[in-house]
């Protein structure tokens, strides 16, 4: 399944990205969020939840959070695996990542 990925950084600026049935083959649920909770230690990332319980949206966020506009320009190849991943892991066709106000909608 097709997804589109809105993501709007910290300065207001959105970006709309398009990933296709090719972009997704292979992914699954499961190793898509292996993907996002290594990548979230690896950059350092430390659970919202006091009780330090880590979840799917605190990975997307925090990690969406180290993406930037010239990334999006050019996506480099971390960009394309975590778009990748954000939409195997939450398998829906439209994801809006909003780093502004913390919140994804779907």
């Amino acid at each position: 399944m097709a997804c589109q990925i809105v993501i709007v950084l910290s300065d207001g600026d959105r970006y709309e990205l398009m990933l296709h049935d090719s972009d997704l083959a292979g992914c699954d649920k499961h190793s898509a969020d292996d993907w996002l909770a290594r990548e979230f230690e690896t950059a350092g990332c430390e659970p919202a939840s006091p009780m330090g319980k880590l979840i799917l949206p605190d990975k997307v966020l925090q990690l969406g959070r180290t993406v930037t506009a010239k990334m999006l320009a050019a996506p480099t190849p971390w960009l394309k695996e975590y778009l990748r991943a954000v939409a195997c892991a939450l398998g829906k066709p439209f994801v809006s990542i909003d780093l502004v106000e913390s919140k994804i909608g779907y």
